[in-house]
């Protein structure tokens, strides 16, 4: 298996809590210099993901062929499964025509412990909440799958994985964000919150408004 010690040892430490991370394109663009034509597909087949990009023959083989690419792919379809049977129980509706079927037309399914994570992670009332913890769980995933890889093409795909959970993850930090923002702009202007601190004005006394500990809480 081919080695890219300076690819990955030029990488910046990432981690779940991560804000600041390279792109996926630009990781991707990167590893174009460096890796074989059969990695580089590799990378590319989770990297391209669902985005509109069409895969090419040599990725949609690499999702096949390369066991790290193989075992993810699995892994989300079975996640999938799961959040798509689910919502179809929560709205009383038949979801087994969407369900991933693997080679033998058996369903794909994580194992238990992992199925019981993410049924518990669906039923959260908070959607954000409810994703967050899936990227969580896929995370986790990814950390056990490079166990004893560090400069080879597993390592690159679990790296490149990452950011893309990072880049999505950004995006559910923004909407989070701009939910917070609202949900504070509301108390604010609130009829009640702004008779009492006219009131407070009037009096010249300190206006206990919404605690900034509540406002700003993590879900």
């Amino acid at each position: 298996m081919s080695g890219y010690y300076y690819l990955m040892a030029s990488q910046p430490y990432i981690s779940f809590d991560s804000e600041v991370f390279p792109e996926p394109l630009a990781f991707l663009a990167q590893c174009g210099e460096w890796m074989t034509d059969s990695d580089l597909a590799a990378i590319r087949a989770v990297v391209i993901g669902d985005r509109s990009e069409q895969p090419t023959k040599a990725e949609i083989s690499a999702r096949a062929e390369n066991r790290a690419v193989a075992s993810w792919n699995r892994f989300e379809a079975g996640i999938r499964n799961v959040l798509v049977q689910t919502r179809a129980e929560n709205v009383s509706r038949d979801g087994w025509r969407y369900i991933r079927r693997d080679d033998s037309d058996e369903q794909i399914l994580p194992e238990h412990s992992i199925l019981e994570l993410v049924k518990t992670a669906a039923g959260h009332d908070s959607p954000l909440r409810s994703e967050l913890d899936l990227l969580r769980i896929r995370w986790a995933f990814i950390e056990e799958l490079i166990v004893g890889h560090y400069f080879d093409v597993t390592a690159a795909i679990a790296y490149a994985v990452k950011l893309v959970i990072l880049e999505r993850k950004a995006v559910f930090d923004t909407d989070r964000g701009a939910e917070r923002f609202h949900a504070a702009y509301v108390a604010v202007r609130s009829p009640d919150n702004t008779a009492a601190r006219s009131a407070a004005i009037e009096k010249n006394e300190p206006h206990e408004s919404t605690p900034e500990s509540d406002m700003w809480s993590r879900e």
